[in-house]
């Protein structure tokens, strides 16, 4: 009896002092920021059921992603159009308000992306590194890397300058896009972003998960 009331007692101070377990995982976030090298917030992605909204460091509106099935309409503060994104799983084609194709993002079989005009000339190549992915023009040429380390992924130039970094889970591949030049809106580049991490079916049904990504 006595060591029956003991365990009873210490199950219950255990339960007085340690917290509840966390009912959603603990890598769940509804806000990705990005930060400048000078830690600066650049802008950050508040994470919907249907989509995202993209506000600038003083919590201002830039842009918002609605996703409907197989598109995602960007649109700025004002709610003037500014391109939508035709998603599949290896696939993203980026196209103007008017409907002219901007880029199309395509997945390779080795989990490259290339990025290709509406001629299939190639603009860019998204390639697979250890470290994470790296951003290549079409002449081959470095623009940009993308490497994830632990819970920590930053994009950087050839100068291995800090361009934007987060804190939170983001795809190497993913965080290539805001290296993407070739599309002068960052606000476009940041609807690649969310697309390709968040828009385009599970990964798992690709059996490939994403350069850089950790558990």
């Amino acid at each position: 009896m006595r060591v029956w009331l003991s365990t009873l007692i210490v199950a219950v101070v255990a339960g007085a002092v340690m917290p509840a377990l966390a009912t959603e995982p603990a890598t769940r976030t509804d806000k990705i920021k990005f930060h400048q090298e000078d830690g600066h917030t650049a802008f950050s992605l508040k994470l919907k059921d249907n989509g995202a909204k993209l506000v600038d460091g003083d919590e201002q509106e830039l842009a918002r992603f609605t996703v409907s099935q197989q598109k995602m309409k960007i649109k700025d503060a004002a709610d003037k159009a500014l391109g939508s994104i035709g998603i599949a799983e290896d696939r993203l084609k980026l196209e103007s308000p008017d409907g002219k194709v901007i880029c199309i993002l395509r997945r390779q079989a080795d989990g490259d992306w290339k990025v290709e005009d509406s001629q299939d000339k190639r603009l860019a190549t998204i390639k697979r590194r250890d470290y994470g992915a790296e951003l290549e023009d079409a002449e081959k040429k470095s623009l940009f890397k993308a490497k994830v380390k632990g819970r920590k992924a930053s994009l950087r130039n050839p100068a291995d300058h800090t361009v934007y970094s987060t804190n939170e889970k983001v795809s190497a591949e993913a965080l290539s896009c805001l290296g993407l030049d070739v599309i002068s809106d960052i606000r476009l580049r940041a609807g690649l972003l969310f697309a390709m991490d968040h828009a385009r079916p599970a990964e798992q049904k690709s059996g490939q998960k994403p350069a850089g990504t950790t558990n």
